[in-house]
């Protein structure tokens, strides 16, 4: 009789395999780059040996100490080095992650120099570099790796750490999507929608986003809703955005989130729904959206009958008043929150005190000066995870 074997079993086991096959004739370190590379290897890596492991299926645990096994055993393969640093980052060391992607990247592996630009650009692991991000990102690209093709032509639209430079984006994000790179068919979406250094052309975005998000990107899902709610470019179809905002938000994009919460806030093709709206600005705020926040005290603080949860009010709108760099919030906190509620302007300065900040006399009222100085003491990711 067949036993089935646990899936978590079946790896482990066909690890152990794999070594024991290695071990009686192999030279030595095999057992080791074996392990890493079933546990760690890329699947867009081109000198991977095996299928490799998408990020999110990363045994963490496993797999950093496969690799540093390997590394040690085989210190000169830029490939095991690669490995370990996607395996400490998934275990979310990053620190170690941008050392090991640095060594690998020095000894010519362009992945790793794709993803030690992307921390550096991004201030993963140590300090922001966009000018060191930018040669490696360069580098990566001249020796065609897609990935930082993509990567280089996002730094010349967004400016990050150059000036915006259109042209270059157009040039590097179109050799991308031509490869079939989905993020860069969507940013090229992007420039046609915008019009960023060429013609608007609202079709041609939505057919871009459309392909990258057939192939998973979750930005472009989130920006073919968009357009399907107001008809440009495509029909307007509510249901089809619901659904594309679900699929992007299912990937944890903190845009498409906020935008479900406004479908349920409005009443997008389905009835209005406050408690969905609520719980769609609350996962969109976890996830980083500098306006979300602010919605969900808005609705929290107007929700029709019941008590006010006044604390949970004041750590939305503080974390809205961190992370949202608008006009209209800068002069809410200038006037001290004026239009809240007398308790939640009080659950305010409670939030600050037990931060460690001015909170004022605690009795809800403000000197604006100290308020801004206050919020800006915050951490810049403070209410990413919900209270």
């Amino acid at each position: 009789m067949l036993v089935a074997i646990p899936r978590d079993r079946r790896v482990r086991l066909t690890v152990a395999l794999a070594a024991g096959a290695l071990a009686f004739a192999s030279p030595a370190g095999a057992v080791e780059e074996v392990a890493c590379d079933f546990l760690a290897a890329s699947p867009e890596d081109p000198t991977r040996i095996g299928r490799g492991v998408p990020f999110e299926e990363i045994d963490a645990a496993r797999a950093v100490v496969a690799c540093e096994n390997a590394v040690w055993a085989k210190p000169d393969l830029p490939r095991l080095h690669f490995q370990l640093g996607r395996a400490l980052y998934r275990a979310g060391e990053h620190e170690r992650a941008r050392g090991a992607y640095g060594t690998a990247a020095e000894r010519g592996h362009l992945g790793a120099m794709n993803n030690l630009a992307i921390m550096l650009r991004d201030g993963r692991g140590g300090p922001r570099d966009t000018e060191t991000a930018r040669r490696w990102f360069e580098k990566a690209a001249a020796a065609d790796f897609t990935p930082s093709m993509t990567g280089l032509g996002n730094i010349f639209l967004h400016g990050t750490g150059v000036p915006v430079d259109h042209a270059k984006a157009l040039h590097w994000l179109e050799r991308a999507a031509g490869r079939g790179d989905a993020l860069a068919m969507g940013n090229l979406g992007l420039m046609h929608e915008k019009g960023f250094g060429i013609p608007t052309d609202a079709k041609e975005a939505a057919r871009l986003y459309g392909e990258a998000a057939r192939l998973g990107d979750a930005n472009a899902m989130n920006n073919l809703g968009a357009l399907h709610i107001n008809g440009t470019g495509v029909s307007e179809d509510y249901g089809r955005a619901r659904e594309l905002f679900a699929a992007a938000a299912a990937k944890g994009h903190a845009g498409a989130m906020y935008h479900l919460a406004i479908v349920h806030e409005e009443g997008y093709g389905i009835p209005v729904s406050i408690p969905e709206a609520v719980r769609w600005y609350e996962a969109a705020s976890a996830a980083g959206h500098p306006r979300a926040p602010l919605g969900a005290a808005y609705l929290i603080e107007t929700a029709p009958g019941g008590s006010i949860d006044a604390d949970r009010v004041a750590h939305f709108l503080l974390a809205g008043a961190r992370r949202d760099a608008s006009e209209d919030t800068r002069e809410m906190v200038e006037r001290g929150f004026s239009e809240w509620g007398e308790e939640t302007r009080k659950a305010i300065a409670r939030a600050l005190v037990a931060a460690g900040l001015d909170g004022g006399p605690g009795d809800g009222t403000f000197d604006p000066r100290r308020l801004v100085e206050a919020i800006a003491a915050l951490p810049a990711d403070f209410g990413v995870t919900q209270p």
